[in-house]
């Protein structure tokens, strides 16, 4: 991620891999949590969080080629956990699923307040993530699609319980 002042008082938290559309993978989800939950709290100079993404797009979601780690996961192509037996891999995932959980909660207990400004698209865990914003606004063509069903994900990182409070 890329953290930057933008104007007096407020900071920019901005998920910084436009070549991969921001897919969020291990170090992502790591870095926001950090930011979240240890910088921006102390931090006095900040009165409000601005969440964007760098590129065309939000987020893709989940980098499925990096799966739960850069370079490694159930999702990662060529990965031999893939044909691994299905129980251990849920159970991997279950483990780093709580580390995702953590930043999302992380944002979610900010004592600031948190802009999220999407653009173009946001996708699965991205979708979630921004359920935890304070506030949330998009361009006119903005796509909002959760594909974990399709994928066989489970999607439960915590959006799903606000996202129905948030569209009403």
């Amino acid at each position: 991620i890329r953290v930057s002042f933008v104007e007096p008082h407020v900071l920019e938290v901005q998920l910084n891999r436009p070549n991969k559309r921001n897919a969020l993978h291990s170090q992502l989800w790591k870095e926001i949590g950090h930011v979240f939950a240890e910088v921006v709290p102390v931090e006095e100079e900040v009165r409000v969080v601005l969440l964007t993404g760098s590129g065309k797009v939000f987020s893709a979601g989940i980098d499925l080629n990096a799966g739960t780690d850069e370079n490694s996961g159930p999702f990662a192509q060529g990965n031999k956990t893939r044909e691994a037996d299905p129980a251990r891999v849920g159970v991997k995932t279950l483990r780093e699923g709580g580390s995702w959980q953590e930043a999302w909660s992380a944002l979610n207990k900010c004592n600031k307040p948190v802009i999220a400004a999407v653009q173009n698209g946001c996708f699965g865990a991205a979708l979630e993530m921004i359920c935890f914003a304070d506030i949330r606004f998009c361009n006119s063509d903005c796509v909002f699609q959760a594909p974990e069903v399709d994928l066989g994900i489970a999607a439960d990182i915590g959006g799903n319980q606000v996202f129905p409070k948030i569209i009403g």
